[in-house]
Protein backbone atom coordinates (compact mmCIF):
# COMPACT_ATOMS: atom_id res chain seq x y z
CA UNK A 1 0.00 0.00 0.00
CA UNK A 2 2.89 2.34 0.77
CA UNK A 3 4.30 1.62 -2.70
CA UNK A 4 0.99 2.55 -4.41
CA UNK A 5 0.76 5.79 -2.42
CA UNK A 6 4.23 6.82 -3.62
CA UNK A 7 3.19 6.29 -7.23
CA UNK A 8 0.04 8.33 -6.72
CA UNK A 9 1.99 11.19 -5.17
CA UNK A 10 4.54 11.02 -7.97
CA UNK A 11 1.75 11.05 -10.60
CA UNK A 12 0.09 13.99 -8.88
CA UNK A 13 3.39 15.86 -8.76
CA UNK A 14 4.01 15.26 -12.49
CA UNK A 15 0.48 16.38 -13.35
CA UNK A 16 0.90 19.59 -11.35
CA UNK A 17 4.26 20.26 -13.04
CA UNK A 18 2.69 19.84 -16.50
CA UNK A 19 -0.15 22.21 -15.60
CA UNK A 20 2.31 24.79 -14.22
CA UNK A 21 4.52 24.51 -17.31
CA UNK A 22 1.56 24.89 -19.65
CA UNK A 23 0.34 27.97 -17.79
CA UNK A 24 3.87 29.39 -17.73
CA UNK A 25 4.25 28.99 -21.51
CA UNK A 26 0.90 30.65 -22.15
CA UNK A 27 1.80 33.56 -19.89
CA UNK A 28 5.18 33.98 -21.58
CA UNK A 29 3.65 34.40 -25.05
CA UNK A 30 1.33 37.11 -23.74
CA UNK A 31 4.15 38.83 -21.86
CA UNK A 32 6.24 38.87 -25.04
CA UNK A 33 3.56 41.00 -26.68
CA UNK A 34 1.82 38.44 -28.86
CA UNK A 35 -0.85 40.11 -30.98
CA UNK A 36 -4.30 38.89 -30.00
CA UNK A 37 -6.38 41.21 -32.20
CA UNK A 38 -5.95 43.47 -35.25
CA UNK A 39 -8.39 46.17 -36.27
CA UNK A 40 -7.90 47.83 -39.63
CA UNK A 41 -9.63 50.69 -41.37
CA UNK A 42 -8.16 50.66 -44.86
CA UNK A 43 -9.60 53.67 -46.63
CA UNK A 44 -10.04 54.65 -50.25
CA UNK A 45 -11.07 58.21 -49.37
CA UNK A 46 -9.09 60.56 -51.59
CA UNK A 47 -8.33 57.93 -54.22
CA UNK A 48 -9.73 58.94 -57.60
CA UNK A 49 -10.76 55.40 -58.42
CA UNK A 50 -14.37 54.57 -57.59
CA UNK A 51 -13.83 50.82 -57.80
CA UNK A 52 -11.30 50.63 -54.95
CA UNK A 53 -13.04 49.65 -51.69
CA UNK A 54 -12.60 50.79 -48.12
CA UNK A 55 -12.30 47.87 -45.75
CA UNK A 56 -12.93 47.68 -42.02
CA UNK A 57 -11.60 44.39 -40.69
CA UNK A 58 -11.50 42.92 -37.20
CA UNK A 59 -9.16 39.95 -36.86
CA UNK A 60 -9.22 38.04 -33.58
CA UNK A 61 -6.14 35.82 -33.48
CA UNK A 62 -6.97 34.59 -29.98
CA UNK A 63 -10.06 32.74 -31.23
CA UNK A 64 -9.05 32.46 -34.91
CA UNK A 65 -11.90 34.54 -36.33
CA UNK A 66 -12.31 37.57 -38.55
CA UNK A 67 -14.97 39.85 -39.93
CA UNK A 68 -14.30 42.28 -42.78
CA UNK A 69 -16.67 44.78 -44.35
CA UNK A 70 -15.96 46.09 -47.83
CA UNK A 71 -17.64 49.38 -48.87
CA UNK A 72 -17.51 51.44 -52.05
CA UNK A 73 -18.12 55.12 -52.71
CA UNK A 74 -19.80 54.25 -56.00
CA UNK A 75 -23.32 52.83 -55.55
CA UNK A 76 -23.00 50.60 -58.62
CA UNK A 77 -20.67 48.39 -56.54
CA UNK A 78 -22.31 46.44 -53.74
CA UNK A 79 -20.96 46.49 -50.20
CA UNK A 80 -20.12 43.07 -48.80
CA UNK A 81 -18.73 41.24 -45.79
CA UNK A 82 -16.31 38.35 -45.66
CA UNK A 83 -14.05 36.40 -43.33
CA UNK A 84 -10.45 35.45 -43.82
CA UNK A 85 -9.91 31.75 -44.43
CA UNK A 86 -7.77 29.44 -42.31
CA UNK A 87 -4.73 29.82 -44.59
CA UNK A 88 -4.94 33.64 -44.48
CA UNK A 89 -5.21 33.60 -40.68
CA UNK A 90 -2.15 31.34 -40.50
CA UNK A 91 -0.25 33.68 -42.84
CA UNK A 92 -1.02 36.64 -40.57
CA UNK A 93 0.05 34.66 -37.52
CA UNK A 94 3.36 33.68 -39.19
CA UNK A 95 4.05 37.26 -40.28
CA UNK A 96 3.44 38.63 -36.80
CA UNK A 97 5.62 35.99 -35.11
CA UNK A 98 8.59 37.30 -37.12
CA UNK A 99 7.91 41.00 -36.63
CA UNK A 100 8.72 43.44 -33.86
CA UNK A 101 5.78 45.84 -34.23
CA UNK A 102 7.33 48.32 -31.81
CA UNK A 103 10.06 49.00 -34.38
CA UNK A 104 7.51 50.26 -36.90
CA UNK A 105 6.80 53.97 -37.23
CA UNK A 106 3.51 55.36 -35.91
CA UNK A 107 2.90 57.17 -39.19
CA UNK A 108 3.77 56.51 -42.85
CA UNK A 109 3.07 58.81 -45.77
CA UNK A 110 3.87 59.26 -49.45
CA UNK A 111 4.67 62.48 -51.28
CA UNK A 112 1.67 62.15 -53.62
CA UNK A 113 -1.20 64.39 -52.43
CA UNK A 114 -4.72 63.16 -51.64
CA UNK A 115 -3.77 59.68 -50.60
CA UNK A 116 -6.14 57.82 -48.28
CA UNK A 117 -5.44 57.66 -44.56
CA UNK A 118 -5.66 54.12 -43.25
CA UNK A 119 -5.27 52.99 -39.67
CA UNK A 120 -4.22 49.57 -38.45
CA UNK A 121 -4.27 48.80 -34.73
CA UNK A 122 -2.54 45.84 -33.12
CA UNK A 123 -3.72 44.73 -29.67
CA UNK A 124 -1.71 42.62 -27.26
CA UNK A 125 -2.73 41.61 -23.75
CA UNK A 126 -0.96 44.69 -22.38
CA UNK A 127 -0.50 47.14 -25.24
CA UNK A 128 -2.06 48.80 -28.25
CA UNK A 129 -0.01 49.85 -31.30
CA UNK A 130 -1.70 52.26 -33.70
CA UNK A 131 -0.22 52.97 -37.13
CA UNK A 132 -1.49 55.60 -39.57
CA UNK A 133 -0.57 54.88 -43.16
CA UNK A 134 -1.24 57.52 -45.84
CA UNK A 135 -1.22 55.77 -49.21
CA UNK A 136 -0.89 52.23 -47.80
CA UNK A 137 2.87 52.28 -48.33
CA UNK A 138 4.12 51.35 -44.86
CA UNK A 139 7.09 49.01 -44.47
CA UNK A 140 7.05 45.26 -43.82
CA UNK A 141 4.85 43.63 -42.59
CA UNK A 142 2.14 46.19 -43.35
CA UNK A 143 2.19 45.60 -47.13
CA UNK A 144 1.79 41.86 -46.65
CA UNK A 145 -1.08 42.33 -44.19
CA UNK A 146 -2.86 44.72 -46.57
CA UNK A 147 -2.63 42.17 -49.39
CA UNK A 148 -4.19 39.49 -47.19
CA UNK A 149 -6.96 41.75 -45.90
CA UNK A 150 -7.76 43.17 -49.36
CA UNK A 151 -7.51 39.62 -50.78
CA UNK A 152 -5.20 40.80 -53.57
Amino acid sequence: MLYLGSWLRCGLFITLCIIALTFSCQQKSVENGSVVKIESDLSNFGVESEWYPSIHCLINLANNSSSCKKTYDNSKYKDSTYSLNKNEMQQIDRILKHTDLKKLKNKYSVSVPDQPKSIITFYTATDKIVIEDYGLQGEYPLQDLYKIIYKL
